[in-house]
């Protein structure tokens, strides 16, 4: 399939590495950047041709699909270019800077019938996706609780990635999304903010789920972790080493708490045994290269993309209706 990349920042350098490596899926017909250099380093690396404007790469390359991977504030103007072309179009996380315009970009692909996919990564995560095959079994039981910690990592461009929200959490309010088979209702959220909103805690419901969430710019270290809590057992993800640990519930404690008054002094201590931990099996797999070849699948064979626009306006509105929150919270305390 020819593809073109639009953007060459550092994921859109890694989205052209993954294109590359995907040769037997992908063509990549150009590349597309404002900085000559990334240009020059572009066909130095991978031999691919640059252009500057993106109306004449699409005119000159004729591509099938178009990746765009630039700053968010550029999205609406480009994607809608695109989809008024014909052609499918990926387009990185979060789709546009305002929820408006992401609509409007999904409607046109609707009426147009163009595949559409946002680049929301972690549902490509192996682990996320194992953890997701846990809940559908029901081997975690009725879900309590699910709660999210995403922290550091400060973006090079705090102002082109607009706030901690917009950048971070939109991931996980879409995972959380995914798991759950529910749409989130924003409870509450506070925050901190220095040049942009650096640092918030959410809550949120998902049907009876309670989902509480985390992210921030300012903690030294990077940690992506999920833990979801359920009638039947524990889980708790590492995001960044894909690694999954499935604790079950112990069934004697549930009996003793439940059903017994008397018991013998064997069956009192294997109440306290510790109950069953599993590491779950996982074929470790990059999840961009698992996203883009979702992309491809889709467009090639018509089945349904994996990651809607209406999904991705979704987890935007819910990222921007907790950045009102945190707006509001800071103005009280400052009046």
């Amino acid at each position: 399939m020819k593809v073109l990349l639009c953007g060459l920042g550092s994921m859109g350098s890694n989205h052209l590495r993954v294109l590359m490596s995907l040769n037997q899926e992908f063509d990549v017909v150009g590349v597309v950047d404002a900085n000559p250099k990334r240009l020059a380093d572009a066909k130095s690396l991978h031999g691919v041709t640059g252009f500057t404007n993106i109306s004449e790469a699409v005119e000159t390359t004729k591509p099938e699909a178009v990746v765009v991977v630039t700053p968010t504030e550029t999205h609406f103007e480009i994607c809608k270019e695109i989809l008024e072309k014909g052609i499918a179009l990926f387009v990185e996380k979060p789709i546009t800077k305002n929820v408006k315009q992401g609509l409007e970009l999904a409607r046109l692909a609707d009426s147009k019938k163009i595949p559409f996919m946002v680049g929301h990564i972690e549902r490509f995560n192996p682990a996320v996706v194992a953890v997701r095959e846990l809940i559908r079994r029901g081997d975690v039981g009725d879900l309590i609780s699910v709660s999210v910690k995403r922290v550091g990592g400060n973006p090079r461009d705090v102002k082109g990635a607009g706030d901690v929200l917009v950048d971070l959490a939109v991931h996980d309010i879409d995972i959380v999304s995914w798991l759950t088979g529910q749409t989130p209702k924003l409870l509450d959220c506070v925050g901190h903010k220095s040049q942009a909103i650096d640092s918030a805690s959410m809550l949120f419901s998902c049907g009876a789920t309670t989902v509480d969430m985390h992210v921030n710019w300012v903690t030294p270290v990077k940690i992506r972790q999920i833990q979801v809590t359920g009638t039947k057992g524990f889980i708790e993800v590492n995001l960044i080493t894909q690694q999954v640990v499935w604790t079950k519930q112990n069934p004697v404690l549930i009996d003793f708490s439940t059903e017994k008054s008397q018991f013998f002094f064997d069956e009192y201590l294997l109440s306290f045994a510790a109950p069953d931990k599993i590491e779950v099996g996982i074929l470790k797999r990059e999840p961009l290269r698992e996203e883009m070849r979702a992309f491809w699948k889709s467009v090639t064979t018509g089945a349904p993309m994996p990651v809607t626009a209406h999904e991705a306006v979704q987890a935007l509105d819910l990222a921007l209706q907790a950045r009102a929150k945190v707006e509001k919270q800071l103005a009280s305390s400052q009046s």
